[in-house]
């Protein structure tokens, strides 16, 4: 009963001191006296405004706390709630409100405040207009309680202030931006409260809103949208209604959904079973769930950005809130590192804000994965499962490896690491009367290797093997060997003391791009000289103790560059530009076909009957055109083709010892096999790819 203490405290004060009375101790029986034992409830419930108070004969006017408010006021309501209303401001007149309840009893009404204390009110009279009531209170500090009689009169409040509309706001704070949510004032006025109602549009107008919430509870003060249409921003506003109808609305409020956040999960450290990484991650608590996804990272697990597209994939997109596992059963990654976000229905996700700490690498290599970072050159063995590999070893190094790769077992048989070597020029396997070699050109220089374990036999400097700055080779037959620079055509008979020059003739009559000079043979002594530059090619014939002879010129370009992506089927007699599409019929000089999509070829079936193709599209104009697939066009059947699908991105082809595809993919995207990307490695030989 704080309205009493106040107004006692304010006015009666003056009593005391101004009666020079000793306090006196009021008998028990003196305050229940003159009760009005019949009293109902119907006869006490309204607001009554208190107008005198009386003490020992004296009567003192009460007066407004707040004058431009109106009066203080008691309200006493049928449902059992006794409120009092203390005005604490001039300008808003907002009210302080204490709310207790109430019990009648022969006249005694009964308050009990929400700590569960009890104060008693004895009612004197109860009229429709006046109510008269005594309350007992120590005021003097006498340890004894002085009895007030109050004069009450039936009192209707002034018309509350909108206070309400101008606080409707979003809660933008970091706890609450990931969702909807609205707060506001809850209604602290003197008329009797009704509702609180919110409305949303699709649009800057309130003409198509709907009414997606009504509040009755007088102290809510916030809202959450959990339902809302997936758009770009929505449109929010809020009406506050009192006993006497609409109190006040609300403008517009704007909401961005794509500012929303999303809060990360935490995932599990992933374990390895049976070659198969299982992941496992904490329930999402975002009310705006669309789905996990579920993210490999190639690079360093501290490494920004995160979302580069050169150095991800995802996995899986999974919509069920429930399922919260995962098992990846086909990445080819060195050390993977595992991320799965949250992604709301408005396209937010938790990636933004990503913990580092919530990523999580493996130490795990998949069983077939290519230990490389690019490849410069391979080349296959044709008569066994071997293909011969040269790329960096590590990522940011300067050290290439050539590894030895059986492609059935999945094992590296050789292995030769720290080269100092970089060149475009393919290395080459050759089969002759010295062994199984591999030829490797080391920054413009010749080095062999066995073949069977890549020991160093010969390298440039030593005696009968300084052949230096060259373009291309062939093997031609029977120890001889044809060269090509930047001026000439050199043939060289090799035998167990080194290369020895036969003869030299020079090739086209201005100097070219040093490495873009490629040997195409087209039968055991027959060979095409081609380069980018010039339309044309020259016909090359060698005999058998290797001189040379220029026959002529055909009007084929090769238009392979540093890299020979120019083939030649003896089956068909044709030559197949991959960088162009363009086949020819060689002896004929005649264009059979141009090939203008898809955009990137990797080579031709056996007999040619087939072409083999990747969408692979120029990264930095069209990076979401790669697709993980192997596009086969049927010559045959007037070029018309079928995709098959692939577990990483196809960089190149090549028909194995038993005539059948084989195919080396990227688990990531990269233009070329020596395109050099961010990730860790992750290149590997398609399995099961059924045509």
């Amino acid at each position: 009963m704080k309205i009493f203490k106040i107004l006692i405290l304010f006015f009666v004060g003056i009593i005391f001191y101004a009666c020079d009375k000793d306090d006196e101790q009021t008998p028990e029986d003196l305050f229940y006296a003159n009760a009005l034992t019949s009293v109902k409830m119907e006869d006490i419930a309204g607001n009554w405004a208190m107008s005198t108070v009386e003490y020992n004969g004296e009567i003192s006017i009460i007066q407004p706390s707040r004058p431009e408010c109106g009066s203080d006021f008691t309200s006493i309501t049928s449902d059992g709630k006794y409120r009092e209303y203390i005005y604490s401001d001039s300008y808003n007149c907002t009210a302080n409100v204490i709310t207790s309840s109430w019990k009648l009893n022969n006249g005694i009404l009964t308050i009990i405040d929400a700590n569960g204390k009890s104060d008693e009110i004895v009612i004197i009279k109860a009229t429709d207009n006046t109510l008269i009531f005594k309350i007992k209170m120590d005021v003097s500090a006498s340890l004894q309680d002085q009895i007030f009689s109050f004069t009450a009169h039936s009192y209707t409040p002034a018309e509350d202030k909108d206070l309400y509309s101008d606080t409707f706001e979003q809660n933008t704070n970091e706890e609450h931006i990931e969702q909807i949510e609205f707060n506001w004032q809850t209604y602290v006025g003197v008329n009797g409260f009704e509702r609180y109602e919110i409305y949303r549009s699709t649009t800057l107008s309130k003409n198509n809103a709907t009414l997606i919430k009504t509040i009755d509870d007088i102290k809510t003060n916030s809202f959450i949208d959990l339902d809302p249409p997936i758009q770009d921003k929505l449109y929010y506003y809020f009406k506050i209604y009192n006993e006497n109808g609409l109190l006040g609305e609300s403008e517009l409020q704007k909401v961005f959904t794509g500012s929303l956040h999303v809060r990360e999960i935490f995932l599990k450290q992933p374990t390895v079973v049976n070659q198969q990484v299982e992941l496992e991650w904490e329930e999402s608590q975002s009310p705006y769930f669309s789905n996990y996804t579920v993210l490999v990272y190639g690079d360093n697990p501290d490494a920004q950005p995160i979302k580069s597209e050169g150095n991800t994939q995802i996995l899986k997109k999974i919509y069920e809130k429930e399922t919260l596992n995962f098992t990846d059963e086909f990445s080819y990654i060195k050390n993977p590192v595992y991320i799965v976000y949250v992604e709301d229905i408005f396209g937010n996700t938790s990636i933004e804000y990503e913990n580092l700490d919530l990523r999580q690498q493996v130490d795990f290599e998949r069983e077939g994965l290519i230990d490389l970072y690019n490849i410069e050159q391979f080349t296959h063995d044709p008569k066994a499962p071997y293909i011969y590999l040269n790329g960096l070893g590590e990522k940011n190094g300067t050290g290439y490896n050539i590894i030895k790769y059986n492609y059935e077992t999945k094992k590296v048989v050789a292995k030769k690491t720290g080269l100092r070597l970089y060149s475009g020029i393919e290395m080459k396997l050759i089969n002759s009367d010295q062994g199984n070699e591999l030829f490797v050109n080391h920054n413009g220089n010749l080095h062999i290797y066995d073949a069977d374990n890549l020991n160093l036999l010969h390298e440039n400097g030593e005696s009968g093997y300084e052949i230096t700055t060259y373009s291309d080779f062939e093997y031609i037959d029977n120890g001889i060997y044809l060269f090509v620079n930047k001026t000439h055509l050199i043939s060289y008979r090799r035998d167990s003391e080194g290369f020895s020059m036969i003869d030299s003739k020079p090739h086209f009559d201005r100097i070219l791009s040093t490495n873009a000079y490629h040997l195409i043979p087209t039968s055991t002594n027959n060979l095409l000289l081609g380069h980018k530059e010039i339309n044309y090619s020259l016909n090359i014939e060698i005999d058998d103790q290797g001189l040379i002879d220029i026959t002529g010129q055909t009007a084929i370009s090769i238009q392979s560059q540093w890299k020979t992506r120019t083939l030649y089927e003896p089956a068909t007699d044709e030559l197949f530009n991959l960088d162009t599409g363009d086949i020819f019929l060689v002896n004929q000089t005649q264009l059979v076909t141009t090939n203008s999509a898809p955009e990137y070829f990797l080579g031709w079936g056996k007999n040619a009957t087939e072409l083999y193709a990747a969408n692979h599209d120029d990264i930095s104009t069209n990076y979401e055109n790669f697709n993980k697939q192997l596009i086969v066009i049927k010559r045959r059947n007037q070029y018309q083709y079928d995709t098959y699908p692939t577990l990483g991105y196809p960089m190149a082809t090549f028909n194995d010892y038993k005539g059948k595809l084989i195919i080396i993919s990227s688990y990531f995207k990269r233009e070329e096999l020596d395109s050099y990307t961010s990730c860790r490695a992750n290149f590997f030989i398609e399995p099961n790819v059924s045509l």
